[in-house]
Formats: structure tokens, sequence, C-alpha cells
């Protein structure tokens, strides 16, 4: 969207307001915080004639982002076909199709598309198709066999396919390996001389662990990162480049790369055992003694699925199965997920 804040009509979103709830005191408090201001233009001595505001939120305002969420909570009902996804003025449409169903899913697209486009101007935003970008998400094979251009029309724009493009601060990629953005990453290593630490915490870590969970199968960026956070470690602790990285990151409380990986997956199957995940993550961990009525030692074990390729055993639910039988059932019995996590990263470490 374009000058999405200062476009939100002030009736409308009083309108809103009311029909979400808001009491009429209410309601009235915010007609007042709205309404009733003036602008102009001061070039030098001269002004111009002042003009009564009838669009807009203030930007800045602790208020803005949340007023601004109520007045386009209608939008996801504008798609029929595909999925959509908004953070405040930042919104995204997803359908998954196959190679065969490429011309309908490119109908269905540019028809939601233009419903989005009608929504909008019902509630005077305007959808800026300059910065709308288009992606293809597959694997290079699959990618492949998109032999002719495909392309979507958007607002009398020919929206084509890129390979990568900035979302929140990560940048994505067609084939989700998310090379690019941690090539980014580590041009902040000590090669380029540029890492940017924030307090005595830094909160480095904790980027570069979020970076490496998402491209996990990748042993070429694992690699690269754990070189960018033995660097960190190497600041914090004030030690010599060649100096061996293990008992720095030890006497840290730093788990590797590695290990943090282990570490998410194991914390991600304890909330799908214990009801704190989405149905559709935890109906796929079952234990085995439901599968049968023998009493044996792995009974409380999940059930781990069958796989004979390496891409399936790379799968979440493969590996964290495997990750999770291999705790001791001390941990796996407790039941306040703070703890649960204390505990894990202790083995983890000593393990």
């Amino acid at each position: 969207m374009s000058k999405a804040f200062d476009s939100l009509s002030h009736e409308v979103l009083l309108r809103k307001l009311a029909d979400i709830g808001l009491s009429e005191s209410a309601t009235k408090w915010f007609r007042s915080y709205l309404t009733g201001r003036s602008q102009y233009v001061k070039i030098g001595s001269s002004k111009s004639t002042p003009l009564h505001i009838t669009h807009g939120v203030f930007q800045g305002s602790i208020l803005s982002p949340l007023l601004f969420s109520i007045y386009t909570n209608d939008l996801p009902t504008a798609v029929v076909n595909s999925g959509l996804k908004s953070f405040v003025d930042d919104s995204k449409i997803f359908l998954s199709f196959s190679v065969q169903d490429k011309s309908e899913a490119k109908a269905k697209l540019e028809e939601d598309l233009t419903r989005i486009t009608s929504r909008c101007c019902t509630n005077s935003l305007l959808t800026n198709p300059e910065k709308t970008k288009f992606m293809l998400f597959g694997s290079p094979a699959l990618l492949k066999l998109f032999t002719e251009e495909f392309s979507l029309s958007f607002v009398g724009k020919t929206l084509f396919p890129v390979f990568s493009a900035k979302d929140w601060g990560v940048t994505l990629d067609a084939y989700m390996k998310f090379d690019e953005h941690i090539s980014l990453l580590d041009s902040s290593s000590p090669g380029s001389g540029n890492v940017v630490f924030s307090g005595s915490s830094i909160g480095f870590d904790k980027v570069v662990l979020l970076f490496v969970r998402m491209g996990k199968h990748n042993s070429k960026n694992v690699k690269k990162l754990q070189l960018v956070q033995n660097f960190a470690a190497r600041v914090i602790s004030n030690t010599r480049k060649f100096d061996h990285i293990t008992p720095i990151l030890r006497e840290l409380k730093w788990m590797t790369v590695d290990q943090t990986l282990v570490y998410k997956d194991i914390v991600q199957t304890y909330k799908c055992m214990n009801d704190l995940s989405p149905p559709y993550l935890s109906e796929k961990f079952y234990l085995r003694d439901t599968i049968h009525n023998y009493s044996t030692r792995s009974s409380k074990d999940l059930e781990i699925p069958k796989s004979n390729t390496n891409y399936g055993q790379k799968t979440f639910h493969y590996r964290a199965t495997k990750h999770w039988n291999s705790l001791p059932d001390s941990i796996k019995s407790l039941r306040n997920i703070k703890h649960f996590k204390s505990e894990v990263k202790k083995y983890i470490l000593n393990n």
C-alpha cells in the first residue's frame, strides 16, 4: 500500500470502531482525537489556506498501528482463492498449486488481486504495484518446469517472478535455502569488520540462531553462521582469534549452531506433545504404546516416521522424533515448559 497511514478515512475508521463493539463514549473520544484538525504549508512568511484533515492517523503514535489493523481487518475476507496474511500495512497472498494447474492458479491469483484492489478502494486505500513482488517457491527441478513466461497482471502492471525479495528483515529466495540472506549476515563477519553489537548482551547470538533455524539443511550456511557466532564469542570473551572456541562457548553457556537446531526441534516437539502447537503439527506425533499394547522399554517413545530418502530424513517430523526419543524420561515428563527448556539446554550442553 502507498501512504497507508495517511489514507485512513476518519469516518470509515470511526464506523469500524463502533462495529467491533467500542462503546459510544469511547467512540466519541476517538472522534475528538482524530477530527477537528487542520494543516497548512508555510514557505518563508507565506502561508497556504488551512485545510481540514479528514484522513490519516498520526505516525509515531502507539495507537496508530492498532487503528490501522482495525481499519483493514476485513481485508482477508476479500480473497476467495488464496490465503492472505497481513502485518500492519504489509500484506501477502499465497497459493499452493501444481505445475499442471499454473494457468488456473494465475487466474485465481489475478482475481484475488483485483478483489484486494477493490476492497482497498472502498476503504480509501491505495495499492502500490511498484512495490509488489511476485515469487514462485519450489525446488530447482520443479521451477525449471515453468518453461514459458509466467506473470501476473496487477493494476495495469505486469509482475514477473523474482528470485529473492526482502520481507521484514529476511531475504527470502525461491528455493527457501536462505543462501542470500545468510551471505548478507556473513558479510558482517570478521573479514568485513562490520559486525555491530547492541549493548553488553548484544542480542547477536539470538539473531544468528534465528537465521540458522530457517536455513538448517544447508551445511554450508550452518558453517558460515558458526564462524560468525565464534567471532562474536571471541569479541565478548576478549580472546584471541586462534584460541580454541569450544571452552569459550562453554564458558558463555552458548550452544553451538548445530546444538541450537536440536534444541529448537525438541522444544517444538514438546509443544506438540502438550497441545501448545497448531493441530497440523501436533497430529503428526504419537507414542508407540498407542499402536500396540506391548509394554516395552521404548513404548513411551514417539513412533519414528518411515523414510527411505535423505530428503525425508531432513523433515521436521523425522528429525524431531529422533531427538525427542534420545531424551531421558525425566526430562520428557516435565510439565512446565520453562523448566523443560532449562533442562534440555543443560542436557545438550553436557552431552
